[in-house]
């Protein structure tokens, strides 16, 4: 961890510092069982243009982006748009290419907070393999390029130390999903070249909740704990080369922060998730390489799947329609983020240049999608016994009806 830290630029003292600033405010004075309703949040981030490349991708205003295609491209099948010409596509935030780490963070921060609060939260970054996922969700080898996830790490202990003298006990998974094979990133058996000799976990369900066999919970009692964390498990991901980047990823990471305040009595979770690259075939080499693009493309269509059917799914009074969690292990895993009692964002990120003017189409026709999802209600999650979740749930109850008497 200590060379980590030197080879990175981060030292105790930039931690130190930037606990200083921005402390956490209290938890917020909800009732216990109160909701709050969000609709899923999706932001576009553009990586800036290579040297001599052309752009095709354009930040047009703060929430829209514009793409021009090849007039003379054959449209896929499951194309919305017209191949040809100019695709405007609106979002609720768009980053351009100049926008640093800090910015991006900052429009995902209510995320995070949401977890300081006793409320699920899942972040998500979707696009093309080099198109920019991991550097926007873990970050680059200095301190003010930290992505999302040292970010949230140092927000959630800043509002640790705030809490203080109250209790605030912080513990981390870092899962990955390969071939639709679920493993511990963390797991000190998982450290071989050979993923085959890896120990394999599985998504568990137990009356509608979610359980994770033999994926394990590590406590992280500092930041640095929980840095450290990241740092091994990131080693250990399943990387390759690719045509459009020399490093990257060909699995879907999954690192989740748990957050219990012992006063509140709140436990929530924040997933935090760096899906691998889709992309074409012939981008590809041949033999287990054309294997991998062929189960990371079926995993995320049946994400897609999943994002479709939430947004077909009928009001609440009508019969909900089925949605399609189990078609795979990394859907199965996002269940309760995806349509759940969570609060949940995507970050879409895209490449500007023409070449991969029709994969970012793709990524821009799914964040639309996702922005279609219907908004949920998120409620806190208490840390309370059979007999006091009656009781909060009554007074919750009776304190709808009340509002909604002073409201006829």
């Amino acid at each position: 961890f200590e060379s980590h830290v030197r080879a990175t630029g981060y030292s105790s003292f930039d931690i130190a510092r930037q606990g200083q600033q921005n402390m956490a405010a209290a938890p917020d004075p909800v009732s216990p069982g109160a909701a709050q309703t969000w609709k899923l949040l999706t932001v576009a981030r553009i990586k800036p243009l290579g040297d001599g490349a052309t752009a095709s991708v354009i930040k047009a205003d703060d929430s829209s982006v514009v793409v021009h295609r090849d007039p003379t491209e054959v449209a896929d099948d499951d194309e919305e748009d017209a191949p040809g010409g100019t695709a405007a596509f609106a979002l609720d935030k768009v980053c351009g290419p100049e926008a640093p780490q800090e910015e991006v963070y900052g429009l995902l921060k209510p995320v995070v907070t949401c977890a300081t609060k006793g409320r699920n939260g899942c972040i998500f970054a979707y696009g093309q393999t080099g198109s920019g996922k991991t550097h926007t969700v873990v970050g680059g080898d200095s301190f003010r390029a930290r992505g999302l996830v040292p970010r949230a790490i140092s927000q959630i202990f800043r509002y640790a130390a705030k809490r203080q003298p109250a209790k605030v006990s912080v513990s981390a998974t870092f899962a990955q999903v390969y071939d639709d094979v679920l493993y511990d990133l963390l797991d000190p058996r998982n450290s071989g070249e050979n993923v085959d000799d890896w120990v394999k976990a599985r998504v568990l369900e137990d009356n509608g909740s979610l359980k994770f066999d033999g994926l394990a919970e590590y406590e992280a009692m500092t930041e640095a704990d929980a840095l450290r964390l990241l740092w091994l498990g990131s080693e250990r991901r399943k990387t390759g080369k690719t045509k459009a980047n020399d490093l990257s990823s060909r699995s879907h990471a999954v690192f989740t922060l748990y957050v219990f305040d012992e006063e509140a009595r709140t436990r929530a979770k924040l997933h935090l998730v760096d899906l691998a690259g889709s992309e074409r075939f012939s981008y590809r080499t041949k033999d287990v390489a054309s294997f991998e693009s062929r189960n990371i493309n079926l995993s995320l269509h049946h994400l897609e799947h999943v994002v479709r059917t939430l947004c077909e799914t009928a009001p609440a009074l009508s019969p909900r329609k089925h949605v399609p969690y189990r078609n795979s292990v990394l859907t199965s895993m996002l269940r309760d983020s995806l349509g759940g009692n969570c609060r949940t964002a995507l970050v879409a990120t895209l490449a500007a240049d023409a070449e991969h003017a029709r994969e970012s189409a793709a990524t821009l026709r799914f964040a639309r999608r996702c922005g279609a999802v219907k908004a949920v209600a998120v409620q806190r999650n208490l840390d309370l016994d059979p007999g006091e979740q009656l009781v909060a749930r009554l007074r919750e109850e009776n304190r709808t009806l009340r509002a909604a008497l002073r409201e006829a």
